[in-house]
């Protein structure tokens, strides 16, 4: 199997950290999910807030680069003794970030039109969204894209303790940054989740950074006098 070169690697790398710092940007700009089944009114006021969409479209942003990012990730695995293991984390966790994407695209663009035009009593306006939550299929593909994104990053990080290619805490981030992004229970866990995203992106990128001359013949085997 012919790796990837090196440059493509990096700047998938890189991506998985700009996707890191948008999810984060993102979420301290949205706030608090509001659950619009349990408290309509509240989902309503924060879809129509001036920041809404901006917060939404930076998630959004953030999905479609991170899937950059594990592209990048799984050419940086891919040479280790695991690569199918890598192939299968890698895979896992693009389909369940790609099956969430359009629940981004929902609050980013549909969302803010729905709170703007809803008065407390107009359950029909209310009903786009809280359908959106509690639809089977709508809460079908939502779980499924939860558990394939957190699979996925329990495979990934298994090949980067395995496969040495960084230290314990690196894949422990990993694996941890999958359930605190996917179950946003709490505000303050999910910028947890982000901050553990961008410490592993920058780890790898800066990992991948070419090695300065010096470097590297310091860390060439000495030659064997003759």
């Amino acid at each position: 199997m012919h790796s990837a070169p090196a440059s493509r690697v990096r700047l998938g790398l890189y991506a998985l950290v700009v996707a890191a710092l948008l999810f984060l940007v993102g979420i301290l700009l949205r706030g608090a999910i509001v659950d619009p089944t349990a408290d309509p009114t509240g989902f309503a006021r924060e879809a129509a807030a001036s920041s809404t969409v901006s917060a939404w479209t930076l998630i959004l942003a953030g999905g479609i680069v991170c899937l950059f990012g594990l592209i990048g990730l799984y050419g940086r695995l891919a040479s280790t003794a695991h690569e199918r293991l890598a192939f299968a984390g890698f895979v896992l966790s693009f389909a369940g970030l790609a099956l969430v994407l359009p629940l981004f695209g929902f609050m980013a663009m549909a969302a803010p039109h729905i709170g703007t035009v809803y008065a407390p009593g107009q359950e029909a306006v209310m009903n786009v969204a809280t359908g959106y939550f509690t639809g089977t299929l709508s809460l079908g593909v939502l779980m499924a894209a939860s558990l394939l994104y957190v699979a996925g990053s329990i495979c990934t990080a298994l090949v980067i303790w395995r496969g040495e290619q960084a230290p314990w805490w690196v894949a422990a981030a990993f694996v941890l940054q999958a359930p605190l992004l996917t179950f946003p229970v709490n505000l303050w866990l999910e910028i947890l989740g982000a901050v553990l995203l961008l410490i592993v992106g920058g780890y790898f990128a800066r990992a991948a950074e070419p090695q300065p001359v010096s470097a590297a013949v310091e860390a060439a085997p000495a030659s064997i006098e003759p």
